[in-house]
């Protein structure tokens, strides 16, 4: 003799496939929310990095740590955390940093096209001198 309705035989049986439903739903909430909290962890360490890489680009004392400023903004632009306002950016950084070195070595005179450059060879003062 069963003494419940029929409806409460029916949750009865389908109590383990919902408790199953909801586990799955929490468990698939839980994955996005990490995934996003990751993401969002890369993304302020990619542009904690970008920070660094644009001061260091802008650096005019010291044109070493300009080139591997540049040289990391270069890389941080191929990155896949990089959006395209940020690579929109960057490269305006990039510019504006090439456009600042090169108004330095017009102020001091500096313009590549004289010897002493890649090609290995003595400037003319150089060769004068020694």
């Amino acid at each position: 003799m069963n003494f419940l309705p029929e409806w409460v035989l029916w949750i009865q049986a389908l109590a383990p496939a919902a408790a199953s439903m909801a586990a799955l739903v929490a468990g698939s909430l839980a994955w996005a929310t990490y995934s996003q909290r990751r993401t969002a962890d890369r993304r302020d360490q990619w542009w904690k990095r970008a920070q660094w890489a644009i001061d260091a680009s802008m650096d005019a004392e010291d044109n070493e740590r300009q080139v591997v400023g540049a040289a990391i903004l270069v890389h941080l632009a191929e990155s896949d955390l990089c959006m395209a306002d940020d690579r929109a950016l960057l490269l305006q950084v990039l510019v504006s940093a090439r456009d600042a070195v090169l108004d330095t070595e017009d102020a001091n005179g500096e313009t590549g096209e004289e010897g002493g450059g890649d090609d290995g060879e003595p400037s003319e003062d150089e060769a004068q001198a020694g």
